[in-house]
């Protein structure tokens, strides 16, 4: 059976094109879509197109042609220097205002975007599936990263690329992380890496008055974390200066992959930007290629992660907990050592297995098999549950890259996942013994839960029953008869309805 999987990069670069083409405009009172859809096919085709509402109505429209949408911009330069009198700074944007108002007011619905559905609606709409594995899949298609949402990342990229080009005019900037590796929730922020494109050692540097420029800097050119630090720092200063709308611009330069935060105000997406060697690009390869291979790797995980936020047990910063990226890590290596394998190891994916440590990624999920593993979601996510009560965490540890345990050696770590890239970091190493317990513990009570006749869609009832039960159980609720169990959990649910 032939398989049609679209690889990393060439989704990548789709994408990119995608918002290549494309504008974002901020909408003017008592100016309507359909107003500005009529001025933007003026100028030639429109591919497609959506509004959303952030402290303001705000469109996105993706044209045919390059050729078009710089047709679009020169009359809106034009425009611009016309009102002026003169050109101003860094006018060539794809982020603009239109203003034309209709003489009926028309009646527009309100698309929010990046925003997470509230837990009780979402309990609720699970309780419609018809299964286990339905409520999996299901919980997956609400909590993923909607279509606009994907888009609207990558433009954000794209313009911030284009910005960034007036100092640095070869560089590329890439989104990683949660917006492309398939297993992003829908309000997940923006990790960016800028390529700077320059030779070893040039940085771009502030002049004051005089702008900005690329320069030769010694330490630089011996040190790429040095390089990473002062191209940062400089584009900070651009965009706080020059970027009206980034706002809450702030530099973390000091910390293990110096960074860039800020606000992007017409999305209202939080970004990250970095400049390292390019490691969490690869990292995002390897996760998109695993969400790609079989159709039950994104339910799973996006289950695995959303049980372990409810119940405490994850953090998005390195604390006595574990965080997304391991516990995503860890949900693949159970999915690698089942019989037979959902998926292979990153060995097999890369063909890397004695070349080295797999720094050049370019996979072909085409060219895998299809796993010959039969069992259901539902099944998977049980065997997980116990998969995570009994392996032998205190003397092995988890290689995604080998797909086999190794020797745990180290006894300052309860917790040892590897990192597949860049093997000789430990994932996991901030996770305490405490916390590694109370996972367990957990894991324990979900596997009692499944094993309760309510777990399952009883004909005759239309209470809580499968993932809510998981998600809303407490280990109080085990020591209770099934009835009141069931009638527990409905309250619950009903309370956070109100």
């Amino acid at each position: 059976m032939d398989r049609d999987i679209v690889p990393f990069w060439s989704m990548m670069e789709q994408r990119r094109k995608q918002a290549d083409k494309s504008i974002l405009v901020k909408l003017c009172e008592k100016t309507s879509i359909t107003t500005l859809l009529q001025y933007c096919t003026s100028h030639g085709k429109v591919s497609d197109h959506f509004s959303y509402f952030q402290q303001g109505r705000y469109a996105v429209i993706e044209f045919k042609s390059s050729a078009t949408l710089d047709s679009l911009l020169r009359v809106t330069e034009m425009s611009a220097v016309k009102k002026k009198g003169r050109a101003p700074p860094f006018v060539h944007s794809r982020f603009l205002t239109f203003s034309r108002p209709a003489k009926q007011k028309q009646r527009e619905q309100r698309q929010l975007l990046n925003r997470e559905i509230n837990h009780s609606t979402l309990m609720d709409r699970l309780c419609q599936s018809e299964s286990v594995s339905g409520q999996i899949d299901d919980m997956m298609n609400q909590e993923k990263l909607q279509e606009p949402e994907v888009r609207l990342r990558f433009l954000v990229c794209s313009l911030m690329e284009e910005a960034f080009k007036n100092i640095l005019p070869d560089c590329t900037l890439y989104p990683f992380g949660s917006s492309v590796n398939c297993f992003g929730r829908r309000n997940c922020d923006i990790d960016m890496y800028l390529d700077r494109g320059t030779k070893n050692g040039v940085v771009p540097i502030s002049k004051g008055k005089e702008g900005y420029q690329l320069a030769y800097d010694r330490e630089a050119a011996h040190s790429d974390r040095v390089a990473a630090q002062t191209t940062l720092s400089t584009l900070a200063s651009y965009l706080h200066r020059h970027v009206p709308h980034a706002s809450a611009v702030f530099r973390i330069l000091k910390a293990t992959c110096p960074l860039v935060k800020f606000r992007h105000n017409a999305t209202g997406l939080l970004c990250d930007l970095t400049a390292d060697k390019g490691i969490g690009l690869k990292s995002t390869e390897l996760l998109y290629t695993y969400g790609q291979l079989d159709r039950r790797v994104c339910p799973l995980v996006f289950l695995v992660r959303y049980w372990a936020r409810f119940h405490d047990l994850t953090s998005m910063h390195p604390d006595a907990r574990i965080t997304n990226f391991p516990l995503t890590l860890l949900v693949v290596y159970f999915l690698q050592t089942r019989s037979p394998p959902v998926v292979p190891s990153m060995n097999q994916l890369t063909g890397l297995a004695d070349k080295g440590d797999g720094a050049s990624m370019e996979i072909d999920p085409n060219n895998i098999s299809e796993s010959e593993n039969k069992e259901t979601l539902e099944e998977l996510l049980q065997e997980f549950f116990h998969f995570l009560c009994t392996f032998d965490f205190h003397h092995q540890g988890v290689s995604v890259k080998r797909g086999e345990p190794f020797p745990h050696l180290d006894d300052q770590h309860s917790l040892h996942i590897e990192n597949p890239l860049e093997t000789e970091f430990n994932t996991s190493k901030n996770v305490s013994v405490d916390h590694l317990n109370r996972m367990r513990e957990r894991a324990r009570e979900a596997l009692e839960t499944m094993q309760h006749a309510e777990f399952q869609r009883s004909a005759d009832s239309d209470g809580a029953w499968g993932v809510p039960l998981l998600i809303f159980f407490q280990r109080s609720a085990r020591r209770e008869k099934s009835p009141e169990l069931r009638n527990r959990i409905d309250n619950i649910l009903k309370d956070l309805k109100r």
